[in-house]
């Protein structure tokens, strides 16, 4: 568990016993917390049903499972993909599957099961938060201002909140990821057994059943966390260890991905609905890659994606879009070089199993979303909630920084995390208007609960 230690000492920690032992020391924790509960339940409540993210299609997967004790698929039909029941059937199905007990318990009235199930994605958010609070703890080495903003930073963030309050399997796949970070970089970070290596590959197994893009962050990182943890006792008994994680994930997670093999002939199912209109995508990949719109198209998406990460972007009023992306890319690239240097010059004021986690986890996700937007579905350009796992290791780069105002004045740590949290309440304001007196409106669609 991350060190609890006064937080304006720069001595490594000493008190490993963990962060539930006091609840005035994580008096931070519980205000996020309750900020976050209030702006989700606003959402739950004034987002219509369908506002987001193929709502209605994972509410459908949860009612074949329930119904028809049996997962949905996508078959072709005069040409064109058609989902069973209208199902969002290329997910894998563990989301789902949690979601299935409350529809039971609910499924009497149409709108209690709505409500339900977008407030058990809530608590799922709930979860996700405590896991980022407690492993920034042990990231900053237990300083409490650092663990503030980047708990702030990804727990009001308007896309956060927005997958925390629809029917979606967004949200649950972070969880599973950032319980992933958890045991292996903070929990079992000094000592990896043999049993411990085979729970965190059926974690990664677990994230991979929640949602391809966890899989693809997640088993890189945990292999990597298995090895970390257990070099110290020789590196092949390591490298062992770090196998046996990824055997466990990947036996897990095969039965998905031949189901896939049978029914569409791809281990990872993609309907080829959406393809890039810029790049001649049935040519292979070489001339795509030499293609005169490739470098225009590479930038745009690395441009958006990162654009996409902070809301969604209709959510945001037209008119403030610019200044959100700007101050966005400062906070991410002026901010994270800063961080950066930090970290090089004050590398004992870090817990370095966290970083390079999160680097495991941030390369080949990254990678994938690019490649997906660029050669196979264009609206993955704007495919920032994709990444939204990454938030915690974004937001902790920039507050790194924070060591060089430590003890120059007192309260000088504090005022990034205030900044942050100011600043995403006002976004969250906003956003909120917009959602009910423009895009509402607009569409002809009236709140949840009317």
């Amino acid at each position: 568990m991350p060190a609890s230690h006064t937080e304006d000492s720069h001595a490594p920690p000493t008190d490993h016993s963990g962060p539930g032992r006091s609840l005035r020391r994580h008096w931070v924790l519980w205000t996020v917390l309750v900020a976050y509960t209030g702006l989700g339940i606003a959402y739950i409540r004034a987002n219509p049903w369908g506002g987001g993210l193929d709502e209605p299609l994972h509410a459908n997967y949860v009612q074949v499972l329930a119904e028809e004790h049996r997962l949905p698929w996508i078959y072709q039909e005069d040409g064109r993909w058609v989902r069973y029941r209208d199902a969002h059937a290329m997910h894998p199905p563990v989301y789902h599957l949690l979601q299935v007990p409350v529809y039971l318990a609910t499924r009497s009235s149409e709108l209690a099961a709505r409500v339900s199930m977008r407030v058990f994605n809530l608590l799922l958010g709930g979860l996700s938060v405590v896991l980022v609070y407690v492993i920034a703890l042990a990231a900053f080495r237990g300083r409490l201002p650092e663990a503030a903003g980047v708990t702030a930073f990804y727990a009001l963030m308007p896309h956060v909140l927005l997958i925390s309050s629809v029917i979606n399997n967004d949200i649950a796949s972070i969880l599973v990821f950032l319980l992933l970070l958890y045991l292996g970089a903070v929990r079992w970070s000094e000592a990896m057994t043999w049993p411990r290596a085979a729970a965190l590959g059926l974690v990664a197994g677990i994230a991979g059943l929640t949602k391809g893009t966890c899989e693809v962050a997640g088993f890189p990182m945990a292999v990597l966390l298995t090895y970390l943890a257990d070099r110290h006792e020789g590196r092949f008994r390591a490298w062992c260890k770090a196998a046996l994680t990824g055997l466990v994930a990947l036996v897990l997670v095969a039965p998905w991905h031949l189901r896939n093999l049978r029914l569409y002939g791809s281990l990872s199912f993609m309907p080829d609905d959406g393809p890039n209109p810029l790049l001649p995508n049935q040519e292979p990949l070489i001339v795509q890659l030499m293609h005169d719109h490739f470098l225009p198209v590479l930038k745009h998406a690395l441009q958006w994606q990162v654009n996409t990460l902070w809301s969604q972007e209709d959510w945001v009023p037209p008119g403030l879009r610019p200044y959100v992306y700007g101050v966005g890319w400062v906070f991410l690239v002026g901010g994270g070089l800063l961080g950066a240097v930090a970290y090089r010059r004050h590398r004992e004021l870090f817990e370095p199993r966290v970083w390079v986690a999160y680097l495991a986890s941030a390369l080949p996700l990254w990678l994938m979303a690019l490649y997906i937007a660029l050669f196979a579905h264009f609206g993955w350009t704007r495919g920032g909630r994709y990444l939204l796992c990454l938030l915690p290791a974004l937001g902790s780069l920039p507050l790194a920084a924070l060591v060089w105002v430590r003890g120059r004045w007192r309260f000088g740590p504090w005022l990034a995390p205030a900044l942050i949290a100011a600043s995403l309440l006002a976004l969250n304001a906003l956003c909120m208007h917009h959602l009910v007196s423009e895009l509402i409106p607009a569409h002809g669609q009236t709140s949840l609960l009317g």
